[in-house]
């Protein structure tokens, strides 16, 4: 047996459905805003951006500078601008620290002289 709905129960649902249909065609129907950034304003900074990131990588402290290719050997790999070291760089001290390489992994760094750009971590080679 169904039950019938009270006529003010009946005439609140309607209108709710009324109200929620409203909404969603009111929402749908909106246009988005126009954008408050200038294009070639935005270009032109991100292009000043560019010029300025690739200087910095590119310049003497930055993270493209390549100062030798050395390969490591098992066991300790002293480095600094003493040509008694295994990897010789001459701007730095003259025994500067070195790496420990063992089973292709650097497991440690010592390093005499710090450099604020220098970090000692573990690295896997392949």
């Amino acid at each position: 047996m169904r039950k019938k709905l009270e006529p003010g129960l009946l005439k609140l649902a309607v209108m709710a459905i009324c109200l929620v249909a409203a909404i969603l065609t009111n929402s749908c129907a909106r246009k988005p805003a126009k954008s408050q950034i200038d294009a070639n304003a935005y270009a032109q900074e991100l292009s000043q951006w560019q010029r300025k990131r690739w200087a910095d990588l590119k310049s003497e402290t930055g993270w493209l500078t390549l100062v030798g290719l050395f390969w490591l050997k098992e066991g300790e790999n002293k480095f600094g601008s003493d040509g008694a070291n295994e990897i010789v760089i001459p701007k730095l001290a003259a025994h500067a620290g070195s790496f420990r390489l063992e089973k292709n992994v650097v497991d440690s760094m010592q390093v005499r002289q710090v450099s604020p750009l220098m970090e000692s971590r573990s690295i896997r080679l392949n």
